[in-house]
């Protein structure tokens, strides 16, 4: 393959090394040279309390690859010299300025299409190169050949998407024994209302959401992701963009509101006249860093339900906020009419006050008590919020021109 491949991860966790010392060594099983990739660490060491050196990796594990490039909130690779020529400093700092995943992914992508890449692949830190299968009592762990799969798609598709197996959301299994039926199903209902993935179901049956290889599945040649409700759906990693089709303006740049999730599916939003394929090939999400051994080798027998603890309770909350606060942007990227949009923000309103207070009762955690107040401030910034996206598109457009 004669092609220049960029790989990028969107980082604020030291175990970014082990998954990508694992990535060399899935490479070289299905005889995809690691030589042909330039890899870029987006950091923001925040995240956890780190620092910057915390994600440079060792002599031998740089060497594997055709290039790393390092790019911190110190260090954005060049990339306000070439772009704040051309837009305002307002622009610079929706797109590139540190406000989550989706500023770590814009920087990194740019930086590669300056450096000539003509396909960029995105992974987690959380996500590893092998998929469970249900085998009788057990479990046999199967290899992946995702980079390989998505190079043999990219070029006759505007973006790839592979699937996950493992956790599929930051919810805690254990979390049904904690809060009732009714409440968990309550929230469910109330989030549905601003989100593309979450239903009245979504916190039922918890102990059993964790997702296995499907034989099916894997046998299936690509197809299209159609849209659901305007949004086609995407996932944060083991996902690839064309170069061509961003340098076309088929792909936006990442944008969420800030401090809030979402990006994936605000992109979503906006690949109505793009291809989209999802392709047949597993990672294995592993949110809460509990089988990071994966990334040596070292496969449990089982994938088990994740217990209700401080730590867990702190990722279920923060995810929790983080849906709430796009949830008004998503309403509003997909309401016909100002009163379909204050329709849904106020069956919103009318229950979600109440309902985080319980949990916050139950969970001992302060943040879900003021989910409330965080959607109504949510529900004040949704016009500006909008307001950034068509100006980081715009600025985008300008950036991308002038590479």
């Amino acid at each position: 393959m004669n092609k220049k491949i960029a790989v990028i991860f969107p980082t604020g966790r030291k175990t970014v090394h082990n998954v990508v010392a694992m990535l060399v060594d899935n490479m070289g099983r299905y005889k995809n040279d690691p030589k042909n990739v330039n890899v870029y660490v987006s950091f923001d060491p925040t995240f956890y309390n780190l620092s910057p050196d915390d994600f440079m990796f060792d002599k031998d594990l740089e060497k594997a690859f055709r290039s790393v490039t390092y790019l911190g909130p110190g260090d954005d690779g060049g990339l306000s010299e070439h772009t704040k020529k051309n837009i305002t400093d307002h622009a610079y700092d929706i797109l590139f300025k540190p406000r989550g995943y989706c500023t770590l992914k814009n920087r990194a992508t740019v930086n590669a299409i300056m450096d000539g890449n003509d396909a960029i692949m995105l992974f987690d830190d959380d996500e590893y190169f092998v998929a469970p299968k249900r085998k009788g009592n057990g479990l046999e762990w199967m290899h992946q050949n995702v980079f390989g799969y998505h190079m043999d798609n990219i070029f006759e598709a505007d973006i790839t998407n592979g699937a996950h197996t493992g956790y599929f959301s930051p919810v805690p299994s254990e979390i049904e024994n904690e809060l009732e039926k009714g409440l968990r199903e309550k929230l469910g209902r109330i989030l549905s209302y601003g989100s593309e993935i979450i239903n009245e179901k979504t916190f039922m049956n918890t102990r059993e959401c964790i997702n296995y290889a499907d034989n099916n599945f894997l046998k299936n040649s690509p197809y299209p992701v159609e849209e659901v409700n305007g949004i086609k759906f995407l996932t944060g990693g083991n996902i690839a963009l064309n170069v061509q089709s961003i340098l076309s303006g088929k792909i936006p740049p990442y944008f969420n509101p800030k401090g809030a999730r979402g990006e994936d599916a605000i992109m979503g939003m906006q690949l109505k006249n793009s291809l989209v394929l999802k392709i047949p090939t597993y990672t294995f999400h592993d949110p809460f860093q509990k089988y990071v051994d994966i990334t040596k080798g070292k496969f449990p027998e089982s994938v088990d339900p994740i217990a209700v603890i401080p730590g867990t309770v702190d990722r279920f909350a923060n995810a929790v906020v983080g849906w709430v606060k796009y949830a008004p942007f998503l309403i509003r990227m997909t309401s016909s009419s100002e009163d379909e949009y204050r329709g849904r923000i106020n069956a919103m309103k009318s229950e979600l006050g109440d309902v985080g207070k319980e949990m916050s009762k139950v969970l001992s955690n302060n943040s879900l008590a003021m989910l409330g107040g965080i959607l109504d401030e949510a529900d004040e910034k949704s016009y500006s919020d909008l307001e950034d996206l068509n100006i980081a598109k715009n600025a985008w457009e300008k950036i991308i021109k002038n590479i």
